[in-house]
């Protein structure tokens, strides 16, 4: 996951702050074990575009596939 700032300590608290780094091109971001599926998925999304997923695409496919869903609910 790549992290907005103003969300890091959220994600340390739900990940661990183990989790959580810096790269080397300076971006925050975060890495965990998890199964992809719309828990996962619904979790990511209720931080906004403050998170944004890297990889793996079954997750990336996951979120897409959500926040469509979730679209579809106001567009007519």
């Amino acid at each position: 996951l790549e992290i907005n700032p103003s969300v890091k300590a959220e994600i340390e608290e739900w990940l661990g702050v183990e989790r959580v780094y810096t790269s080397q091109s300076g971006k925050i971001m975060a890495s965990a074990n998890a199964p992809v599926d719309k828990v996962l998925a619904g979790k990511i999304l209720s931080f906004g575009d403050k998170v944004k997923v890297i990889s793996p695409p079954a997750l990336i496919k996951e979120v897409i596939s959500l926040s469509n869903q979730i679209a579809k609910l106001y567009i007519k």
